[in-house]
């Protein structure tokens, strides 16, 4: 029997067998492991690493996303053991798998970058430039014009590489960026060591000639700029073997007014970019830097007396020190905040190190107390000192074997390694967390449900913790419903509630009276008449939580409206005076008796209160056959006839002096029917 009701059954079985066998043999090489155990974060080196192959990504990308389009076939109620690692699997790496697959994209991109950035040496200055240049001052005629064209024309070439490089570096760095805020990460250069995984280690890292991408960028535009002004002066020297006379777009100040507006453009586009405040202390140096290097070319070409800048131009580039001044106070806001910061965190530290004898810490017994235990000492066992840590472990110890093990260890990842390998499995905490509340009590008084209610639900987030809701099942919900009688026609009318608002807001609720006996077509076999365990286990929760709600509130309204009074003979609250005094008072229960329905408890032979049915005048004058009957009804005990416990659980030893067998006379069926 398989959990999947779609029709795409061979992709299905070829899903469930690849993501289990990435669990065994992919994912170990890829994924990082915490020190409980668990899948933590994909490596650092990923996709570069030895012994991983991007095609082995290919099949379990193809199974997520077919678990994403399937969703709405997929049961896991009913998954087989295969089918239900299966979804484990997907579940606990699915926000990995989405990082992995970013990886991917980000590499092909590096790719693209050196690709990119190795072709511009292709147009560069370099000595072929340099000897053409040379070649030009000694030719003569048509000669001098076509290495006036070849230079210029690569150039021109350099000019569209260069371009090309800056779109996909800032592509690039988009990417590395997007993949730092899915990896929880701050954006700087620290966030990853790998070129072809953080922009900041390609910009700092990566060499041109020995050089720097911006530095590169800066001696070609040096390079460039003296080639230009050399053809430029050229021009100006009156060569007119070429060409009788210079053009309008030979004229050497356009030249220099192109190359000015240029690295204006450049330096508004630098300007320009806004900061939201979330940069760190390396991108505002960055920056800044930018800005003041633009910043010093164009005023080196302003004050050449060929470039005629527009005065307009030139107070705009002046104006820009504010930008500058601005920039340098966020630095030093940022540098006293990260100084802050770590002074801060000193504090903080040397706080957590005086406070640890004050912390209590929650003790180990066995597997039930084993996630809020982990919790607790992950956040509040931060000792520095590591053999304190684990010394602070040891104290929490309860269960004799575990103090054994751990006698002699005082390396706290050890201590953690170990408790991990005996606790950490899901096969034993769920059957554990499940006998948990198959051992709670039938309840039936407000302050034992709340009781109950709690448990419930402090159970069910430590199964959600470890990703075992599932068992959290239909059977569940049925037992749990049946430790509280009192409440189960409430919740089975809270479901019925929950069903027809559902349907209200869907639009699908009518009322047909004829429906409501209409019976014919039914199937008596059909499993659709089963309740979904996942439904169940939806309204019950929303049950369970709003009903532990209520009973808080009402609690503390009827502690706050009536508070207990004091002996005014002993003043104090408990004290054998009062009780005597209350036992001769007819005191008011909360749960009339069911037989009589009388609001008053009925009194014992010793005229203290009781709820003993056995001291009811009607129930007594009853048959037995129907005083048992109403004994089952109320699930009380049949030893002593008051609810709450079971026969196994009184504390009555006496038998029927009638039968002899444990049950109360009054019940017993093979009494003289005198009686």
């Amino acid at each position: 029997m398989s959990c999947y009701n779609g029709e795409n059954k061979l992709e299905w079985e070829t899903t469930v067998k690849d993501l289990n066998d990435a669990h065994i043999n992919l994912y170990p090489r890829i994924l990082e492991k915490g020190i409980n155990q668990e899948w933590k974060r994909v490596h650092k080196d990923f996709p570069l690493m030895e012994d991983v192959k991007i095609e082995e990504l290919e099949p379990v990308k193809k199974a997520m996303e077919f678990l994403s389009n399937e969703k709405d076939n997929i049961d896991g109620e009913k998954a087989t053991g295969q089918e239900k690692g299966a979804l484990e699997v997907e579940a606990l790496t699915r926000k990995f798998m989405n990082i992995i697959i970013r990886r991917v994209e980000i590499y092909s991109k590096y790719k693209t970058c050196v690709e990119v950035l190795t072709k511009l040496r292709t147009n560069e200055f370099n000595n072929t430039a340099l000897l053409w240049k040379i070649q030009h001052k000694r030719a003569k005629d048509v000669a001098k014009k076509s290495l006036e064209e070849s230079l210029m024309g690569r150039q021109t070439k350099y000019e569209e590489d260069k371009a090309k490089a800056e779109n996909v570096l800032t592509e690039y760095k988009k990417l590395s960026e997007s993949l730092a805020a899915l990896e929880e990460l701050p954006f700087n250069e620290k966030f990853n060591k790998n070129m072809y995984i953080n922009y900041w280690q390609l910009i700092k890292s990566y060499d041109i000639r020995a050089m720097k991408i911006d530095d590169f960028f800066q001696e070609q535009e040096n390079l460039w700029g003296d080639l230009l002004m050399y053809l430029d002066r050229s021009e100006d020297s009156g060569d007119t073997s070429v060409q009788s006379g210079p053009s309008p777009s030979q004229n050497p100040e356009d030249n220099k007014m192109k190359r000015f507006q240029s690295k204006l453009q450049m330096f508004k586009s630098i300007c320009s970019e806004k900061l939201d405040g979330e940069e760190s202390l390396e991108e505002l140096q960055t920056h800044n830097r930018q800005i003041l290097d633009v910043q010093r070319e164009l005023k080196e070409i302003m004050y050449n007396p060929d470039a005629k800048a527009s005065s307009s131009d030139v107070a705009w580039i002046n104006a820009q020190k504010d930008l500058t001044r601005e920039l340098s106070k966020k630095i030093s806001e940022k540098k006293e905040q990260i100084t802050t910061e770590n002074e801060s965190r000193k504090t903080e530290i040397a706080a957590n190190m005086r406070s640890m004898e004050t912390i209590k810490f929650l003790p180990l017994h066995d597997e039930t107390d084993w996630i809020p235990w982990k919790k607790n000492q992950k956040f509040l066992n931060t000792h520095p000192s590591d053999y304190k840590k684990a010394a602070q472990l040891h104290n929490t110890l309860r269960n004799p074997m575990d103090k054994e093990m751990l006698a002699t260890i005082y390396d706290y990842k050890k201590c953690m390694q170990i408790l991990n390998e005996k606790y950490n499995h899901p096969e034993k905490l769920v059957p554990a967390l499940k006998n948990k509340l198959e051992n709670l009590n039938m309840v039936y008084n407000d302050e034992d449900i709340l009781s109950t209610l709690r448990t419930i639900l402090n159970v069910y987030e430590q199964l959600k913790e470890i990703g075992a809701k599932e068992s959290f099942d239909g059977s569940v919900v049925q037992s749990m419903i049946k430790k509280m009688p009192t409440r189960k026609i409430e919740f089975e009318r809270f479901k019925l509630m929950c069903k027809q608002m559902e349907n209200i807001k869907l639009g699908d609720y009518t009322f047909d009276e004829d429906a409501l006996l209409d019976t014919q077509g039914d199937d008596e076999m059909s499993i659709d008449l089963v309740d979904n365990s996942q439904e169940q286990r939806r309204m019950f929760l929303q049950f369970i939580h709003q009903e532990a709600k209520i009973l808080e509130y009402t609690k503390y309204s009827k502690s706050s409206k009536d508070p207990k009074k004091e002996c005014k003979k002993c003043n104090q609250r408990f004290c054998k005076c009062r009780k005597s005094v209350d036992a001769r008072i007819h005191t008011v229960v909360e749960n009339q008796c069911p037989v009589c329905h009388s609001k008053e408890a009925h009194l014992n032979k010793h005229n203290k209160p009781t709820k003993s049915l056995a001291r009811c005048e009607k129930f007594r004058g009853l048959k037995p056959e129907e005083r048992k009957n109403i004994a089952l009804q109320n699930r009380v005990c049949f030893l002593c006839l008051c609810p709450g416990h079971s026969v196994k659980e009184c504390r009555l030893t006496n038998k029927c002096y009638n039968c002899d067998e444990k049950h109360h006379n009054l019940i017993c069926l093979k009494q003289k029917k005198k009686d």
